[in-house]
């Protein structure tokens, strides 16, 4: 029985530990977001865009425009704004009619946090129009 609870103790260790490094490597993203939309107005709902972003990293205008309680016409600035600073970038693949926007550095956060899974193909970013 020690010896189960001595493995146990183990991958309970080593799942702290990953969870501070997800925690720091999460922050280190947040922290980047935030210099990057720190020239919008306080007030801006790009601001509160990030939030949304931290727990839906793959978005559209519509999605945000619902979670932010926004206009159509404010939700598609929003987009913009993140697009401009590189927070966000629209997705291609299968995805291209739906104008899908994703983050991409906190998708390859996620990719790495998956040991043995190879990282997600993220599409090349359709041109500027």
């Amino acid at each position: 029985m020690s010896q189960f609870v001595a493995s146990f103790a183990d991958v309970m260790g080593d799942a702290c530990d990953e969870a501070e490094h997800v925690m720091a490597e999460s922050a280190e993203v947040q922290r980047d977001w935030a210099e990057r939309v720190s020239r919008f107005r306080s007030d801006s709902k790009v601001h509160d865009a990030l939030r949304v972003l931290a727990e839906q990293p793959v978005v559209t205008a519509r999605y945000l425009q619902q979670a932010l309680a926004v206009s159509g016409v404010t939700a598609r600035k929003v987009v913009n704004n993140l697009v401009d600073v590189q927070v966000l970038e629209p997705s291609g693949g299968r995805f291209r009619r739906s104008e899908v926007y994703q983050a991409p550095a906190l998708l390859r956060m996620m990719d790495r946090l998956i040991p043995g899974i190879q990282p997600t193909a993220l599409p090349k970013p359709r041109p500027a129009k």
